[in-house]
């Protein structure tokens, strides 16, 4: 309703409404229901109780909000209507679309499933009461009640067969009746090839043989009964037992259902003629997928060796150090007295002359370390200390260095990292003094005489020999400033 009314009024319109609801859905039951749901949001439960004197009224209403104009639903999935409405309506499809409460309650779960349950059991909707006995877990019912059903509906084709027969004057097949009655055991069939399909893959195979095996019987019924008197009718009736062939090849065994159709009493004489386009369909689907299968496995089979031999080879590949030190603490790696050759063991130990023997760890990517300065400085982490990104921003313990160049060198990088990564916590005070101390000393050796100091020397003292004494006296002027005269 537009803005501009007031609350009172929209009130007085709504129970209006109301009042005429009946007058209402006769006129225009679609907008009615738009009124009702949309522009009102009245409870739905009200407005059933007052159409309930007029159920194909309360059907049009609640089909027009569960189904709407176009297929789309008035009521929104966030806030759905309370179960007793959806079951009301499954109650009245049952009562007026009987064919279309199977699809209904398969595609819609807002009901409660005993009470959905009695209700297409009053109503005898058989294919919608098994897949509702189904859901509950009874699926040994729910079959023997479609088998039921499929065992009516070949009865009324039978009929309808002999009834088109005894009147004579033209060919069965092309009878209305005799369509609709092979239509509907058609529909019966697929339903139960879907209940068999679904629960066939938690069965085991005796029990998947005690649902496949009676339906295939129901099917051949047909083709058997009318193979003389209806010969015509034979490749009609035969699509009823390729399907159930078809769909039940990939859970009963081919062997199994071959001499099930061998020891049928009707087959037994020997005439499988009827039957020979069927068996050579199987054995070509059977030929198919023991190809597909054959093919699967030698591929899968090449992959499997394809991958466990490339694992092989890096297994078995040797990794070489990049340097003779020990990418943590510098020392060397080994040590060969009197250049006597060094070899590494296969368990990673080295092993030269003099029986010096030291366990190393190399890495992949050819860094590598004492075992000592994996298991202790890299807290047992038996991973590269620096190619490992989880470790890029760790400092290292390089106090423990032993030679001097490689002290200076080390010293620089311990100087530029310091400021980012903090000291561990098991480093004593002391050590961190000794270090600050040891780099003040490597940047004082550095250090150099300024080169504006030393034009300046020139400048006093033109003569060459003197400037050594005049760098030695700029270097003792530790208060030399720069004095810059302002631009005029």
């Amino acid at each position: 309703l537009d803005d501009s009314f007031m609350e009172i009024e929209r009130v007085d319109v709504e129970k209006a409404a109301l009042d005429h609801l009946k007058e209402l859905m006769e006129a225009n039951s679609i907008a009615t229901a738009k009124l009702m749901v949309t522009d009102f949001s009245h409870d739905l439960t009200d407005v059933i109780k007052r159409l309930s004197p007029h159920p194909k009224l309360e059907y049009e209403f609640l089909e027009n909000v569960f189904g709407g104009p176009g297929g789309v639903p008035l009521i929104k999935s966030e806030s759905p209507p309370p179960p007793e409405v959806h079951e009301r309506y499954i109650e009245l499809i049952c009562r007026y679309q009987p064919n279309t409460v199977y699809s209904y309650v398969r595609s819609n779960e807002n009901y409660r499933l005993e009470e959905t349950l009695g209700i297409c059991r009053k109503y005898h909707i058989s294919n919608a009461t098994a897949f509702l006995l189904e859901r509950t877990g009874d699926v040994k019912g729910a079959f023997s009640l479609m088998l039921s059903t499929m065992s009516k509906n070949v009865n009324a084709l039978n009929d309808t067969i002999t009834a088109c027969l005894s009147m004579g004057g033209g060919n069965v097949g092309d009878s209305e009746k005799f369509r609709m009655a092979l239509a509907t055991v058609h529909t019966t069939l697929l339903v139960i090839i879907q209940l068999c399909q679904r629960n066939s893959a938690r069965l085991e195979t005796e029990q998947r043989a005690e649902l496949w095996f009676p339906l295939l019987d129901a099917a051949m019924g047909p083709q058997q009964r009318w193979r003389t008197e209806a010969p015509e009718l034979v490749g009609l009736l035969k699509e009823l037992t390729a399907n159930v062939l078809n769909s039940m090849l990939g859970y009963v065994p081919l062997s199994d259902t071959l001499q099930r159709i061998l020891n049928d009493p009707t087959t037994s004489s020997g005439a499988f003629g009827e039957l020979k386009d069927l068996i050579m369909g199987m054995v070509d689907t059977y030929t198919y997928e023991q190809t597909l299968l054959t093919t699967t496995n030698r591929l899968l089979a090449t992959d499997i060796n394809r991958a466990i031999s490339t694992h092989r080879k890096v297994v078995e590949r040797g990794l070489a150090p990049r340097g003779v030190r020990c990418s943590d603490c510098g020392r060397r790696l080994w040590r060969s007295p009197g250049g006597a050759p060094t070899r590494l063991g296969a368990s990673g130990t080295s092993q030269g002359a003099g029986g010096l023997a030291e366990d190393i760890y190399v890495f992949s990517c050819g860094h590598s370390y004492h075992r000592d300065c994996v298991l202790t400085r890299q807290q047992g982490n038996e991973a590269c200390g620096i190619c490992n990104k989880k470790r890029s921003s760790a400092p290292h313990n390089w106090h423990r260095i032993r030679s001097p160049l490689a002290e200076g060198s080390v010293g620089l990088a311990v100087a530029g990292s310091a400021a980012r990564a903090k000291p561990k916590p098991d480093i004593k005070p002391e050590m961190q003094v000794q270090r600050v101390e040891a780099v003040s000393r490597l940047h004082s050796s550095f250090r150099s005489t300024s080169r504006l100091k030393v034009l300046q020397a020139l400048s006093t003292h033109s003569n060459p020999h003197n400037l050594s004494m005049a760098v030695g006296l700029t270097e003792a002027d530790e208060k030399f400033q720069l004095r810059l005269a302002p631009c005029r």
